[in-house]
């Protein structure tokens, strides 16, 4: 447990540091990974249990996922956490 508390703590101190910056990286390797993996979001969808709704709006840079769906998409497409923030 104390692993996950950590390791969420990290993730959220990291968005606070940066958040704009985060976000628009979040959001270009978000739909670079769905798209190279060839998963439309309808299918990512059903792989995670999210709503369409919000991955588009994770996709668009609308809103800005919360530590656990950013772990629940990392799952989902096979990458780790980290991926998601590589320049």
């Amino acid at each position: 447990v104390a692993k996950r508390r950590k390791s969420q703590g990290y993730i959220m101190e990291y968005f606070y540091r940066r958040p704009i910056r985060d976000m628009k990286l979040f959001q270009r390797n978000f739909k670079k990974i769905r798209i190279r993996q060839g998963i439309t979001i309808q299918e990512l969808s059903i792989k995670t249990n999210l709503s369409r709704t919000i991955l588009y709006e994770y996709q668009t840079g609308k809103h800005l996922p919360t530590t656990k769906n950013i772990k629940i998409l990392a799952k989902g497409l096979k990458w780790k956490v980290s991926d998601f923030f590589v320049d």
